[in-house]
């Protein structure tokens, strides 16, 4: 099982907004990845682009009781956070992209 650990980070400029850092130890190596939606998802690709086989998370954020336990590492990977105008919900990852034309304009 892995061992994810997150904590907020300070708070950046935008109302409401915080990110977070998760990290943990696999194998003697420890890994980190920042987002201000799921950083725990975010260090879960970080590990699956890694090579990291598919086994249980379990997520605990620093200064709260309690963790939140995932079956697969790799079903993680392909989940994210979003709040929009509704609660909090978890939904499918897809990569950022950013559209830039072909003229540089």
């Amino acid at each position: 099982m892995i061992e994810i650990s997150q904590r907020p980070l300070e708070k950046l400029g935008r109302a409401g907004g915080c990110a977070y850092l998760a990290t943990a130890t696999v194998d003697g190596v420890q890994w980190q990845a920042q987002s201000r939606s799921g950083a725990a998802n975010e260090l879960a690709r970080l590990l699956v682009e890694n090579g990291i086989p598919d086994q249980p998370v379990r997520v605990a954020q620093v200064g709260l009781r309690g963790w939140l336990e995932h079956r697969s590492l790799h079903r993680m990977a392909q989940r994210t956070y979003s709040e929009g105008n509704s609660p909090v919900k978890q939904v499918r990852w897809t990569p950022y992209r950013l559209d830039v034309p072909q003229d540089g304009v």
